[in-house]
């Protein structure tokens, strides 16, 4: 499947150094520049503390999310069971955030268990490059940039390089 998106991820050893801050000044750049359109960026939560996600969107919207089943963990549930037919895009939903609409596709709260999985296939990288492709991310936003854990959890860093 052809690519078209650029990607980017924020990765670093430690926490509390600016990944989450330069994941949303990186988006707002994009839009004031109109190098993207709102409806084609995608910003990826891939800390299971949800650091991105709630910095953009408040505790309600939040929880609404994962009661909608509009997260990260349910896009990869229903890859494993095998229901090719949602994309990215049924997942991921707009946030409003200082006047600017970003498409956010929040963890949920099983990430970690996901992230396990994954590590268990003895290809975690390739595996959620191969979810992220077929689930359309790359095909229908022209820009997907990924939030992650800090390093000491190398799962979610490993997962951030192959995306």
């Amino acid at each position: 499947m052809s690519s078209k998106a650029r990607v980017a991820s924020f990765i670093s050893a430690s926490g509390g150094v600016g990944k989450t801050t330069l994941t949303i000044l990186l988006a707002k750049w994009l839009l004031e520049k109109k190098l993207v359109s709102p409806i084609k960026l995608l910003l990826v939560d891939l800390d299971p503390t949800a650091g991105l996600s709630l910095s953009l969107m408040d505790e309600e919207e939040y929880e609404k999310r994962l009661s909608d089943g509009q997260t990260l963990v349910n896009l990869y549930r229903d890859y494993q069971r095998g229901v090719l037919s949602r994309k990215i895009s049924d997942y991921a939903r707009p946030a409003k955030h200082e006047g600017k609409e970003l498409h956010v596709l929040v963890p949920g709260e099983e990430l970690e268990l996901v992230a396990d999985e994954l590590w268990r296939t003895g290809r975690p990288g390739p595996k959620f490059l191969e979810i992220m492709r077929n689930s359309g991310a790359y095909t229908l936003y022209d820009c997907v940039i990924f939030d992650s854990a800090p390093f000491f959890d190398t799962r979610y860093t490993v997962l951030s390089i192959y995306a």
